[in-house]
């Protein structure tokens, strides 16, 4: 049986309805089926951690080593809490109605929204001096909240989460890239100590 801190999508409207939504716009367009598996795949879980991986040693090795600590362990406690919130909620799947293969494993949170949220964050993050003496912060943030967003409306168009799966993801990954933006004011604001007490 299901929690009841897991429903099922049919049991909360606007699950159901925004599912049903994309199915139909799928079935019109079933070129958006091709598109959201080359985003699926292009920014799976794995590859967004190996990105984040290749930041944090660039950071080390520049002496940010805060920075690289930081990003290194807000990615995997990001990732280990996702893991663990399926566990917890064990909600299923939506059904497919397209071509697409279900996935393995639970629903709620989306991994996906979760994970590129949190890494497209800390790639911010760690690049911050780079971007900041060519002013480019800005402009930064706002291609990975683009990005960010593309990454969870993929999971809609798939059909392979519900919005609240997709919503919870892309809600932890957000406040893990708060955190790391709080925890490295000092390497930002060029303490001289890189390294956390």
């Amino acid at each position: 049986m299901r929690p009841a801190l897991a429903p099922s999508g049919t049991d909360v409207a606007p699950d159901a309805a925004t599912h049903a939504a994309f199915e139909r716009l799928t079935a019109a367009q079933p070129w958006l089926l091709e598109v959201g598996e080359v985003v699926a795949v292009t920014m799976h879980p794995w590859s967004m951690r190996g990105l984040v991986a290749v930041g944090c040693l660039a950071a080390w090795q520049q002496g940010r080593r805060r920075t690289a600590l930081v990003a290194a362990g807000t990615m995997l406690v990001g990732s280990a809490a996702g893991a663990g919130l399926k566990l917890l909620a064990r909600r299923d799947r939506p059904p497919f109605g397209n071509d697409v293969g279900a996935e393995l494993g639970f629903s709620m949170p989306s991994g996906h929204a979760l994970n590129g949220v949190l890494a497209l964050g800390l790639l911010v993050v760690l690049a911050w001096p780079w971007l900041s003496r060519r002013r480019l912060v800005g402009p930064a943030v706002a291609v990975a909240v683009v990005l960010g967003l593309v990454v969870c409306v993929d999971r809609l168009v798939l059909g392979m989460h519900y919005l609240s799966d997709v919503a919870v993801g892309a809600a932890i990954g957000g406040l893990g890239t708060a955190l790391a933006v709080r925890l490295t004011r000092p390497d930002r604001l060029g303490d001289p100590t890189r390294s956390p007490s």
